[in-house]
């Protein structure tokens, strides 16, 4: 079977490393912008699981994406970031990037529920800084087909992009099942692995 993981805004392989080590891991912003992410996807695959802003760029790009994958989970997925986290608060991320990268990242992978943490390369601080930039604007419109192959995954604690972000998702995708877990915006790994059996 094969597998591919698109992650989140610094959604680094450490803090998925069984996926990162099963599954073709897709980065956004470091190394990879949306555009090449899409195109990666649509050689397509068996499942397609994706988390946070990877899971908001599949909805975006739902009409080019879906067709090509048999399943797709989306963990703690969102059309639009903002209508969750208040605009003033990536805003200050932002800023507060600009000063101290590696304390928003920490402070963000906290605020996950994430029992990891990352160090912050240096050379990732601008594409990173543009990520943010990029959950400001970005908005998603998915159409309605292919729901029956989905599973929305999210985390009944999550302090990033509230619950109820799947369950307006829900209304776009018919067919598609939603799961809440008890855990933050991080969903883990191994509740990941549970949907791939």
């Amino acid at each position: 079977m094969s597998l591919t993981f698109v992650s989140g805004w610094a959604g680094y392989p450490e803090l998925y490393p069984g996926l990162a080590k099963r599954a073709e891991f897709l980065l956004p912003f470091v190394g990879m912008d949306e555009r090449t992410i899409v195109r990666q996807l649509q050689r397509g695959g068996d499942t397609l699981m994706a988390w946070s802003t990877g899971a908001h760029m599949v909805l975006k790009y739902w009409r080019a994406i879906e067709p090509h994958f048999g399943r797709i989970v989306l963990a703690a997925p969102f059309l639009d970031f903002t209508s969750f986290t208040p605009e003033r608060v990536v805003r200050l991320m932002l800023r507060q990037f600009g000063k101290d990268p590696g304390a928003v990242l920490h402070q963000f992978l906290k605020n996950c529920g994430c029992p990891r943490t990352v160090a912050c390369d240096p050379a990732h601080a601008e594409p990173l800084a543009q990520g943010l930039r990029y959950l400001l604007e970005s908005r998603a419109h998915p159409a309605h087909s292919g729901g029956h192959k989905v599973v929305l995954v999210h985390g009944q604690h999550d302090r990033i992009v509230a619950p109820e972000a799947s369950e307006d998702i829900l209304q776009h995708l018919h067919g598609a099942r939603f799961l809440a877990l008890p855990c933050g915006h991080w969903i883990p790994e191994n509740e990941l692995f549970v949907l791939l059996d």
